[in-house]
């Protein structure tokens, strides 16, 4: 039975925890999103960003996104918009306390099983502040690494409440049988319902039932039957006691490798599996490596040759270190749990079903270094009692330790502020690194230095020839920069490297048709259609293509595709509402036109397109001549008055309201400015109209 005294120690241990956490991670709460999956997950994700919406939660159930299929983990960043908007420092401080809870649940966790106080609260203080950590807590996008976490060690710990409740039963000091039987029920229920949760976060958690099991081994010796010696029989029932766990994992390793398959993540061809094999060996000693060493931490590991006798050498020490582990198990049972742990729960990502082009990954190590620290914590505790260490030495080179992890993890926050720095970091302490040539070429796209990027994009096209992503945007940065021929040689290229690539089609439209190339930039964008035909700026681009064709009523119909599949698009809604005033129908056209302005009230051209329609339609049933002099004055100011096209709008809307005089005065400025700038014919167009407004008369279309 806990005593007072212990149960206050908890408190403070977990409150000490929590705060411990925040203050070490709360530079955070300023950080950007960054343009590595938090684009796809959160910023450019409709249903996503669009809130919580019954839609939304459909969608996250039922269909797979990003190669993925982890409905808790979508919930999770609708109710971060719901609540937030796209603020990214209210998402990150809802990540830090997620990782702030962990801690806490895995002090409670050890302290349940174990009763070691001190021993499971420095574990939890590692895992709190150990710097390995900090891509899972500081990229908003790894919400899915602090869910599964989450609901994992809530998981174990109602399984571990279930266990000693067995354990207490087993004594002889349960009431009721009745009583007892409805307490081992619901906690075990309990620890399945939040497995389920944990694997719709991210299927990673497949390997708690084994996990479980290790428990059961040590610290809650359920392997044993009445003696010190090893029962079958109790491991045959323990086993069977995991199988609706085990079913779960059987079900979620299906359901993702189908998401996975189906998104394109999995790339068994280009990686044999020899090499994945090798890679592997080798990133079980890197993990550990970066445990004890942390100093070159980076979002994204290339891969690199990997030599036979690297990758032996790797495979005999792992065994070895398993063979001792096994040989001490007797002694020092922890030693065999936390290795198991540790190589157990990386098995998922370790890399022998390739997902993804990185080496390894940080994010990786969430959930197994737990294991690592159980050895290092338990074992340094023996040494020093046998050692007759004072405890107050102990404590002193544990708080030192932390203490360590704590800086070194708010030196590698510092280069999650943005995307910019991330991946500039990764650039400065990795050798031929295409994926972070790539991502650090976009991030200074984004922020408006293309002629910098180019070189980074140049790199990471030498580096990884056969990437269409890389090619893509490439091509993307070059016709940014007015570089469209070079940049259609790079559409092509990525074409060819995946023909199936949407993207690539429609950026290679809208190329063609800034080229005045109009029938094959629609003859393109068409092939885009074909592969994603939901895709509302494919249809947008086709439009303008037919736009340029002069084929208005083909247009149209894009046009209105495009604004039935993304209402809120404005350019969509916009264009079809030029479309339509085409087409003879302005009433129709206003109303986009308005819903364009609705979603940019000051965007210059749907504004004069409006306001012209109001001034010159021939149905006097649409002229709205006040209401035509204010959109048309709105738009003239936003122009500094320096635009003759505008001015135009403004003149035959003054003469529509009675003010001939202003009429006459303003298409003179507007012909003057037309002039000075080379545009001749418009500057007749203007002065023709000039003639009716001397005479007091408006223009209208017939």
């Amino acid at each position: 039975m806990d005593t007072t005294q212990d149960s206050k120690k908890r408190r403070l241990i977990c409150l000490g925890l929590a705060l411990f956490t925040l203050i070490t991670y709360w530079r955070t709460i300023h950080n950007d999103f960054v343009n590595f999956d938090d684009d796809v997950y959160v910023t450019d994700n409709p249903w996503v960003n669009g809130g919580l919406t019954l839609s939304g939660i459909a969608r996250a159930f039922t269909h797979f996104y990003a190669a993925n299929w982890h409905p808790i983990t979508w919930l999770s960043h609708m109710l971060d918009c719901q609540l937030f908007g796209l603020q990214p420092g209210p998402q990150h401080a809802v990540n830090l306390l997620f990782h702030s809870a962990n801690a806490v649940l895995l002090f409670l966790l050890l302290n349940r099983m174990t009763g070691a106080l001190w021993r499971s609260a420095m574990v939890a203080g590692l895992f709190a502040v150990h710097p390995l950590h900090v891509e899972s807590v500081a990229w908003i996008a790894e919400r899915k690494d602090l869910l599964c976490a989450f609901f994992g060690l809530l998981a174990l710990l109602c399984y571990a409440q279930y266990v000693t409740r067995d354990k207490w039963q087993a004594a002889g000091n349960a009431p009721t049988r009745s009583s007892a039987a409805f307490h081992l029920s619901h906690y075990y229920w309990l620890a399945l319902f939040f497995f389920a949760l944990g694997l719709m976060s991210k299927p990673m958690l497949v390997t708690l039932p084994f996990a479980m099991l290790l428990l059961d081994f040590w610290p809650l010796e359920r392997f044993r039957s009445h003696g010190p010696e090893f029962s079958v029989g109790k491991f045959k029932r323990l086993l069977a006691e995991k199988i609706p766990f085990f079913a779960l994992t059987a079900i979620s390793c299906v359901v993702t490798y189908c998401a996975q398959k189906s998104g394109g993540a999995i790339t068994t061809v280009e990686y044999p599996a020899a090499f994945r094999v090798a890679n592997a060996m080798v990133s079980y000693l890197r993990y550990i490596e970066r445990t004890f060493w942390p100093g070159k931490l980076a979002v994204i590991y290339p891969f690199s040759t990997i030599s036979f006798p690297q990758a032996a050498g790797a495979g005999l020490l792992l065994l070895a270190v398993s063979i001792l582990c096994v040989a001490a198990a007797r002694r020092r049972p922890y030693l065999l749990t936390g290795w198991l742990w540790y190589l157990g729960t990386l098995v998922p990502v370790i890399g022998l079903i390739q997902v993804g082009r990185q080496s390894s990954a940080d994010r990786y190590t969430y959930l197994p270094l737990i294991g690592l620290f159980i050895i290092v914590v338990w074992g340094a505790a023996d040494l020093l009692e046998a050692a007759k260490v004072r405890k107050s030495a102990a404590a002193t080179v544990s708080v030192l330790v932390l203490l360590s992890c704590a800086l070194d993890t708010t030196y590698q926050l510092q280069f999650w502020k943005n995307s910019v720095t991330l991946f500039g970091r990764a650039l400065a302490i990795t050798t031929d690194n295409a994926l972070a040539q790539n991502d650090y070429a976009t991030a200074l796209v984004a922020a408006g230095h293309i002629p910098d990027a180019l070189p980074h994009y140049g790199e990471a096209a030498r580096l990884a020839p056969d990437d269409a992503l890389i090619q893509n945007n490439y091509g993307v940065a070059l016709a940014r920069n007015g570089q469209i021929n070079a940049a259609i040689i790079r559409y092509e290229g990525a074409i060819q490297l995946q023909t199936n690539y949407t993207d690539a089609y429609n950026n290679l439209g809208a190329a063609l048709a800034a080229e005045g190339h109009f029938d094959e930039a629609a003859s393109a964008l068409s092939q885009a259609m074909a592969i994603e035909p939901d895709n509302a700026g494919i249809n947008l681009n086709l439009g303008l293509a037919l736009l340029k064709l002069r084929r208005v009523q083909d247009a149209a119909q894009e046009f209105s595709e495009a604004v039935r599949l993304e209402p809120a698009l404005p350019e969509a809604q916009y264009q079809y509402g030029l479309c339509l005033a085409m087409m003879r129908q302005p009433q129709a056209g206003m109303e986009h036109l308005q819903t364009a302005l609705g979603l940019h009230p000051d965007w210059i051209e749907p504004l004069n397109a409006l306001a012209w329609i109001l001034a010159t339609d021939g149905d006097n049933r649409v002229r709205d001549g006040a209401r035509a002099v204010n959109l048309a004055e709105h738009a003239a100011t936003l122009t500094q008055w320096q635009q003759p096209v505008i001015l135009n709008t403004l003149a035959a809307a003054y003469a529509e309201a009675g003010r001939f005089d202003d009429a006459t005065n303003t298409a003179a400025k507007a012909i003057a400015l037309a002039q000075g700038s080379g545009q001749d014919q418009l500057a007749a167009q203007i002065q023709s109209l000039q003639e009716l407004y001397q005479q007091h008369r408006a223009f209208h279309h017939p």
